[in-house]
C-alpha cells in the first residue's frame, strides 16, 4: 500500500492455523500487519509468547479470528497490539467479530516471576487512534479485555467483555512526572 494516498496493498492472511510461535525469538507474533489496507480473517492463533496479531499502518480489517492462550512469556502485552506513536496510526482500522481469550502475560513483580501478569486482550498503545472495535468477545485476562493507552478517537461498541480480573475496560493516558 501507499501511505501518502492510502492506496491499499490488499494482502490477506486468511484461514491459517498458527501456533507455538516464538521458539527462539520471544517477540515473535502470529501475524504482523504493516502498511495500508491488509486483512487478517478466520485465523486460529494460539500458544504464542507475545501477540497473536501485531498491526501498524492504516485501514486494516481484523475479523473473525480465534485467538487464545497468548502472551505466555512476556508482559505489557495483548492478544492484539498496536503502538501508534503518532495519532495517525492505525486510523481506519476495524477490529470486528474476533473471539479472544486467555491472554496471560508473564513478568517480574515483587522479587519473583509469575503468570498471569500485565496483559490485555486488545491493546491500543501509545497514541493509537481511529480504530473501530465492535462485535468482539474478549475475556479471561489479568488486567482486562481491552486497554486504550493514550489512544484517541477509538469507537468501542457492542462487544462482550468478561472476566477481566481488575476491570473490563482500561483507559488511561500519559502521566506527568
Amino acid at each position: 500500500g501507499d501511505r501518502k494516498t492510502l492506496a491499499p496493498a490488499g494482502h490477506v492472511a486468511e484461514n491459517n492455523y498458527i501456533h507455538h510461535t516464538g521458539v527462539f525469538y520471544k517477540q515473535g507474533v502470529g501475524v504482523n500487519v504493516m502498511g495500508i489496507g491488509q486483512r487478517v480473517a478466520h485465523n486460529l492463533i494460539h500458544d504464542c509468547p507475545r501477540f497473536a496479531i501485531l498491526f501498524s499502518g492504516n485501514d486494516h480489517v481484523i475479523e473473525y479470528n480465534r485467538l487464545r492462550h497468548l502472551c505466555l512469556e512476556t508482559a505489557d502485552t495483548g492478544g492484539t497490539y498496536c503502538g501508534g506513536r503518532d495519532y495517525l496510526t492505525p486510523r481506519g482500522t476495524v477490529m470486528r467479530y474476533n473471539f479472544i481469550t486467555d491472554v496471560l502475560g508473564y513478568g517480574h513483580e515483587k522479587g519473583r516471576y509469575h503468570s498471569p501478569h500485565y496483559a490485555w486482550g486488545i491493546y491500543l498503545d501509545d497514541n493509537s487512534s481511529g480504530v473501530d472495535i465492535y462485535g468482539n468477545i474478549v475475556g479471561r485476562m489479568i488486567r482486562g479485555p481491552i486497554h486504550l493507552h493514550n489512544a484517541r478517537d477509538i469507537h468501542v461498541e457492542n462487544n462482550i467483555f468478561f472476566d477481566g480480573t481488575l476491570q473490563q475496560i482500561e483507559m488511561n493516558g500519559w502521566t506527568a512526572g
